[in-house]
């Protein structure tokens, strides 16, 4: 039992790995992941520095609570360091809960392990795909045509 398998490692929550001399964290990951050692500068600078569209954003209260949000990203990767913390802060304003978000960290392959792909791939990170109902509304791929409110509020009006 001291020695963990294979599948505990992939699914093991937050883990960190160093690879070519440069650690990051690899697979399933959440807010608090990214907010811990070398990655809580950044994110907590861009959380901090993002300015939420509130108008925007209040037209989306009242079908926050059936979105959800899968969200591809590598803590190696600018945009997903631009891109992710914002997109918290825009959750945080929704009062949209940490468990409606499935987030996994990739490396520089992008390679992610078929039991944590709930997409058909990723080619590009950050990859952020919004659900409504379960049901896939679109995608934000590196970064938004607008800004992430106004992105999100597009693909429900879709």
């Amino acid at each position: 039992k001291g020695v963990a398998s294979v599948s505990d490692q992939e699914t093991s929550l937050n883990r960190e790995v160093t690879i070519d001399g440069e650690t990051m964290l690899i697979g399933l990951t959440n807010r608090e992941g990214l907010r811990k050692g070398t990655y809580r500068a950044w994110f907590d600078e861009t959380y901090d520095a993002y300015v939420v569209d509130g108008k925007t954003l209040d037209e989306l209260k009242t079908v926050a609570d059936n979105l959800d949000f899968l969200v591809y990203m590598g803590t190696w990767c600018e945009d997903s360091q631009r891109e992710v913390p914002a997109l918290y802060k825009v959750l945080d304003y929704l009062s949209i809960d940490d468990n409606r978000v499935f987030q996994v960290c990739v490396d520089r392959t992008k390679e992610v392990q078929a039991s944590l792909l709930k997409i058909d791939t990723v080619e590009f990170v950050p990859t952020v795909v919004v659900l409504e109902n379960g049901k896939e509304m679109g995608r934000i791929v590196e970064f938004p045509n607008e800004t992430i409110e106004k992105d999100i509020i597009n693909m429900l009006l879709k």
